[in-house]
């Protein structure tokens, strides 16, 4: 990251993957990505929350669908 994070009120740490091997158990289930955008517009700075909900499929089910490289996960 570029910057450092302070945590306060609004910004938490989260817990991440493991990086299991077995993704079975979550294959088929959806998940959330939470972020924040930061932009500046005349001269003022916004930042607003953005999530992004989606399925969990296999890597190799992404690969091969005609919808590829707009699917945004791979797991």
């Amino acid at each position: 990251m570029k910057r450092s994070i302070v945590y306060n009120t609004f910004i938490q740490p989260i817990c991440l993957w493991d990086r299991s091997p077995d993704l079975g158990p979550i294959v088929g289930k959806f998940g959330t990505f939470e972020g924040a955008e930061r932009r500046s517009e005349a001269r003022r700075l916004i930042c607003k929350k953005r999530s992004v909900h989606y399925n969990v499929s296999r890597r190799e089910s992404v690969l091969s669908s005609p919808s590829w490289p707009s699917i945004p996960v791979i797991v």
